[in-house]
């Protein structure tokens, strides 16, 4: 077999017939033949299949195979990978005719399959009939830079390892480490005589270096499979094929595993078992500034809403007077008035008050009270003088308090008139306005655009204007998207380098030289086109602040710089423009020197520049620095083994151990050697630890060395522990939003009292400060006074589109101890961030629009189903609200949609009846009866947080059982009522005694209305009660499955729940076979009509329903099955049309198009295409889709009108027939 491992060799098997060589290809008897046919050579075997099984496949995302075939007349052939048939593609064809046997017609096709593949072994198999092999290659490779290759699990890309295989060769081991199992097994000769694991149960125990998460990787046939792990348990569904499963936070070292399979009786099948687990990533940090906008080094150039700079700008504080009570202070009412309850935002006393709290007056002066918190006057305080001033802030105490006294109103009258009048308080050189206050005038200042001001400070602004910072005038509003005043432009942004920047214009940042937003001249580097400036690769021109890492001018390789990024050394990954290497390929590391070479000790060995891999650093153990070394006091050895010791010294077991003659006189026939052995709870020389025993994974090996993360103190026998890291897993992401966690794996606390937070540093190396913005959130912080399991949270926003991954990096300048007393090491980390999705603001204000739209389309839409279910149309009701929940549950479509279309998504959420259950306290009410319950659900459900307990979705359904069993029995006694108290023959016979005719007129309707009120029986029919079901079908059947796939609770609630879900699919069966077995008899035509559409439709309905929830792990299935069941749905209808009006069928087709294009091009947000199409470009496709969408909620009204405008038509028509026959009647009597 040629299996070509070459490092940077995609091509790892080929086969050519004409060397004659089968190169292990195997069949059933073993029948293998050359030929060739026309010169052209050729491989075969009589059993009409040939196969082949390929092993210690490096790490790859994808296969290919290429190959020349021959085909004789009448001939096939089927290519098989993996037991799973394959699709080849044909990439060439020829046709000979060439006489060969009794075939005269020869067909020679290259053709080539490519496919996800990540196993490390494949088996090929080819069934065919007057076939021949003339060549085949296989070849991998690998698309993610990520260890081991993954394709998912992006939080953790660089940080995977392989740490066990087990069953990976062709045939099964008597044992494996780690496992229990009996040798049993299954060979198969289609997969290259490879052999399957067979069991009843088998278990697996490992311990794990350090690590966060495990993956688990197997190859399963046959029979469904239950795996029990430590903290939880999956079920694998019978089939073929590999199995993932990602344990994520696992927290212990020691991980174990149960197999067995998940039905009782049967057996289970497994090979090719790999186990993974992922590393920290290494990682660098800065300073953030508190509330800081945008930060610039060490400096806050803009605060936050509400906070101001300090003179040094490296803080930012609070405004205060800005009626927002933030950070330190105590209060703030929005002025800076001394003695009014809060002045420079700590709490003051008021006016006339002795004792205040928290700003408010306790007990104010002699001649004042406070009781049930006014003021009241005191009697016995008559005769006191005020002065000016004082009367002033009388003036001003009760304008703010509300608090004025009869005396201080007597002294005021008297004092104005005893002095001249009026007189005014104050005067200023400013516009004035004039107050009357008890026949008092004083003037104030007035203030430009204010609409409401006090003492001297505008409190509110006129439209598109806000108060200063000190209040004292109103300044245009930047960002509103309206230009006023001094304001050159406004783009609803704060963004720099956007064209306008704080209402001013401004161009990109690579502009030199920039006139009225116009750039004229660009950077070094950077070209100017249409007044832009852009980066051209090729130019000879180095772009300053771009990608570029160099510039030759040319396209070729090997020359120092090829596509603008430096070419490096032999395994480097990244290097600078000296040749300086940055980041190193897999399996090695970066030295001082900028120099890359292999990593000691994680058990690869690099030939040629390592001679041996003990996966430690451990000296005199036989290999050392992955080097050959002797042991300790050994003074001869050869790779490794020791031949020889030192003088003083025994070669026993291959070890030099220290020999002790024993002379105590106790054994008189021969002396007795004692030897200082590892596990005697005595730490000798040569020893790293002994903590009394030889067993591993304590911390203190069977060799008495120190395991890898353990740390050991100086007791006599040695305790040992494990040390205590930090490491960074990466939380999910949100938009421009990205979380990251910061963990511990032990308690931890602060050793000095700084603030651990603030000392924290958070950055991302490869972008500019500018670009970004990191906040830290402390969810369990560290103390100084007691241990923690500390845990903080990092929300990074990405302010712009790019197509790199952001690199997030922390360091820290602080020190923590663990609950051990030990230092606890805090190295800088970095975490490979995902790439950015941003949307800006235009788009953001263009979907809010469409938002908007959405909504007055929904309200519209809900106001016009009300007005046809009162003018008695209720079938034209229920199919807009059929349509609005429709288009509802398309948010629940398993792809990561842009946010645009998350946006208009918002309008849907009206689409339901909680609110008025809510507003008339039902949901209370049933609350009361069923109690709270929360089961997660999975999927996108799990996104919108949609809680799967069925007793609580069902409140309106609960509520509609209820209400018509009110209805029921109201309808008992209200006919008794009305035909022996209302509406009898001495009630009529009174009327028309009166000879009322508005009373005539009013007795006629209400005897209308009741009559329609008795009608009401007929939904006690099996008629009525499956019209109720078809108007809350698609509400239950979305409940009932939504429970089924999310529920893993026991008991009576569960079981009452699973009830509920079996009748609910009981009845829709039920009516289903009702109306198909209904079409076979002899109906009218409008009740065939009738039967077939709704069970059509309610068919429709309920495999969507099912498509949407069950199929939640593949996007890609369910936009496949959605749209091909829209286009079903249309197809059936069409073949009964004859039975459907004509404008029915148009309303149907008008809303079924638009979901089924909606759900046929949102395969392009699916992960196996999203790659494709930048994040722009979804983001107009996503405003295409929004645009159908609407399109499609337009169907009922351009239905209602057609129908409009028919009505109109026929009553003009008739009017004009009446019009004709009365013109007719004339004439004849004339």
């Amino acid at each position: 077999m040629n299996l070509l491992f070459l490092t940077h060799q995609t091509v790892i098997y080929q086969f050519d017939a004409k060397d004659n060589n089968i190169d292990n290809w195997i069949s059933e008897h073993q029948n293998y033949q050359f030929s060739s046919c026309g010169g052209i050579p050729y491989f075969y075997s009589s059993d009409q299949n040939i196969n082949q099984l390929y092993l210690n496949l490096e790490p790859h995302s994808h296969i290919q195979v290429d190959a020349e075939i021959i085909i004789f007349e009448n001939g096939f052939n089927t290519f098989y990978l993996d037991l799973q048939q394959e699709n080849y593609q044909i990439e060439k064809q020829s046709q000979y005719s060439f006489t060969c046997g009794v075939s005269i017609i020869q067909l020679v096709y290259s053709i080539s399959i490519s496919l996800l593949h990540n196993r490390r072994s494949l088996s090929m198999r080819i069934q065919y009939s007057n076939f021949g092999l003339i060549k085949l290659s296989l070849s991998t490779k690998c698309e993610y830079h990520c260890a081991e290759c993954f394709n998912k699990y992006q939080g953790q890309c660089l940080s995977w390892k392989l740490h066990q295989q087990s069953f990976n060769q062709q045939a099964i081991p008597a044992n494996s480490d780690g496992w229990s199992y009996s040798l049993i097994y299954q060979q198969f000769w289609d997969c290259g005589e490879c052999q399957f694991l067979e069991f009843n149960l088998i278990t697996y125990s490992v311990i794990l270096p350090s690590h966060q998460d495990i993956l688990i990787r197997f190859f399963r046939i046959r029979n469904s499979l239950y795996l029990d792990y430590t903290y939880d348990y999956t079920i694998i569904n019978s089939g073929y094929g590999q199995v993932d499963i990602l344990i994520k936070n696992h927290p212990d070292f020691l991980f174990q595993l149960e197999i067995r399979p998940h039905i009782f009786g049967s057996i289970g099948f497994i090979r090719d078992f790999e186990i993974f687990y992922s590393q920290q990533a290494i990682i660098i940090i800065h300073n953030v500034i508190l509330n800081c906008l945008d930060q610039v080094g060490d400096q806050c150039i803009n605060c936050q809403e509400g906070w101001i700079q300090d003179d040094s700008l490296q803080n930012c504080h609070p405004i205060c007077g800005d009626g927002i009570i933030q950070g330190q202070e105590q209060c703030d009412d929005a002025n800076q008035l001394s003695n009014d309850g809060c002045f420079q935002c700590r709490f003051s006393c008021p006016f006339f008050c002795q004792q205040c709290e928290f700003g408010k007056c306790l007990r104010f002066q002699s001649n004042q009270e406070v009781i049930d918190n006014r003021c009241y006057e005191l009697n016995n305080i008559i005769g006191l003088e005020p002065s000016l001033h004082e009367l002033q802030n009388s003036i001003s105490n009760l304008l703010v308090y509300g608090c004025y006294g009869q005396v201080e109103y007597q002294l005021l009258l008297e004092y104005q008139l005893t002095h001249e009048w009026p007189k005014p308080i104050y005067t200023l050189n400013q516009p004035l306005q004039i107050h009357d206050i008890y026949r008092y005038y004083f003037k104030r200042k007035t203030i430009e655009n204010c609409l409401f001001s006090q003492f001297d400070q505008c409190l509110e602004c006129q439209m598109f204007y806000k108060p200063s910072q000190n209040k004292n005038k109103c300044i245009p509003k930047c960002d509103d998207g309206i230009i006023i005043e001094n304001e050159i432009c406004d783009d609803l942004n704060n963004i720099q380098f956007d064209g306008c920047y704080k209402c001013q214009l401004s161009c990109q940042l690579e502009c030199n030289q920039c006139i009225q937003q116009q750039c004229y001249s660009c950077i070094d580097g950077w070209q100017l086109i249409d007044q832009k400036c852009y980066q051209i690769c090729g130019d000879g021109l180095l772009a300053i602040s771009s990608l570029e890492q160099c510039d030759d001018g040319n396209y070729q390789p090997n020359d120092g710089c090829y596509n603008c990024n430096f070419e490096c050394n032999s395994y480097c990954f990244q290097c600078d423009s000296s040749n300086n290497c940055l980041l190193c390929v897999e399996n090695f590391d970066l030295t001082e020197k900028n120099q890359c070479k292999p990593i000691c000790g994680d058990g690869i060995i690099i030939q040629e520049l390592e001679e041996c891999e003990d996966l430690n650093d451990i000296q005199f153990d036989g290999c050392h620095q992955c080097f050959f070394q002797c042991n300790q006091n050994c003074s001869k050895c050869v790779q490794g083994m020791c031949q020889q010791c030192t003088e003083g010294y025994d070669l026993i077991i291959n070890e030099c151990q220290k020999a002790l003659i024993d002379e105590s006189g106790e054994n008189d026939e021969f002396n007795v050697i004692k030897v200082e052995k590892c596990g005697d709870a005595y730490q000798s020389t040569f020893e790293q630890c002994d903590d009394g025993n030889q067993d591993n994974g304590d911390g203190c090996s069977s060799k008495c060395m120190l395991e890898e993360n353990w740390s050991c103190n100086q007791d006599q026998p040695n305790y040992c522990f494990l040390q205590t890291k930090y490491s960074l897993e990466y939380e999910n992401q949100t938009f421009q939003h990205q979380f990251v966690l910061l963990k511990f794996s032990n308690e931890v606390k602060q050793v000095s009292n700084l603030n651990f937070t603030q000392s924290i540093q958070p950055v991302i190396i490869n972008l500019n400060q500018s670009q970004y913005q990191i906040s830290i959130n402390p969810v369990v912080g560290v103390d100084s006074a007691y241990f923690t399991m500390a845990l903080f949270e990092f929300d990074i926003v990405i302010f712009e589109q790019m197509s790199l991954e952001p690199n997030f990096s922390i360091s820290f300048n602080s020190s923590l101890v663990d609950n051990n007393n030990m230092l606890v090491g805090l190295p800088s980390q970095q975490l490979l961030l995902k790439t950015p999705k941003v949307i800006n603001q235009k788009q953001i204000t263009i979907a809010n629009k469409c938002q908007d739209i959405g909504n007055v389309l929904i309200i519209g839409l809900g106001a016009i189903s009300i007005l046809l279910l009162l003018f008695r149309q209720p079938f034209q009701c229920l199919e807009i609200f059929d349509l609005l929940q429709f288009q509802s549950y398309l948010k629940f479509v398993n792809i990561s949609y842009p946010q645009n279309l998350q946006i208009y998504f918002q309008s849907s959420e009206i689409v339901t009846v909680s609110p008025i259950l809510i507003y008339f306290k039902i949901t209370d009410l049933l609350n009361n009866l069923i109690t709270e319950n929360f089961i997660p659900s999975i999927g996108k459900f799990q996104e919108f947080q949609t809680n799967a307990d069925l007793l609580l979705n069902i409140q309106s359904q609960i509520f509609q059982i209820f209400f018509i069993g009110l209805l029921y029995v109201f309808l008992q006694f209200y006919p008794k009522i009305t035909l022996n108290y209302a509406f009898t023959f001495r009630t009529v016979y009174f009327i028309r005694e009166k000879q009322l005719q508005w009373l005539n007129q009013l007795i006629i309707k209400l005897y209308q209305i009741h009559t329609n009120i008795l009608k009401l029986k007929k939904i006690y029919s099996s008629k009525g009660f499956i019209q109720l079901f078809y108007a809350n079908c698609w509400d239950l059947f979305f409940k009932v499955f939504l429970f089924m796939i999310s529920n893993t609770e026991t008991g009576y609630r569960s079981k009452t729940s699973y009830g509920i879900c079996f009748l609910v699919l009981g009845v829709t069966i039920i009516i289903l076979l009702l109306n198909f077995k209904g079409m076979n008899e002899n109906l009218k035509v409008s009740n065939l009509r009738f039967q077939q559409f709704e069970s059509i439709t309610l068919l429709k309905k309920l495999l969507f329903i099912l498509i949407l929830t069950v199929q939640q792990s593949s996007g890609i299935i369910q936009c496949v099955m959605l749209t091909l069941l829209s286009l079903g749905y249309i197809g059936l209808l069409l073949l009964i049309k004859q039975n459907i009006e004509r404008i029915e069928l148009i309303g149907i087709i008008w809303t079924e198009v638009p979901v089924m294009f909606f759900t046929l091009t949102s395969l392009i947000y699916c992960s196996d295409f999203s790659t494709i199409m930048k994040y722009n470009e979804q983001i107009l496709i996503g405003f295409v889709q929004i645009l159908i969408l609407i399109f499609g909620l337009l169907g009922p009204v351009i239905k209602l009108g057609i129908s409009l405008y028919k009505d109109i038509k026929l009553f003009y028509e008739q009017k004009k027939q009446k019009k004709k026959l009365k013109i007719h009647k004339m004439m004849l009597f004339i």
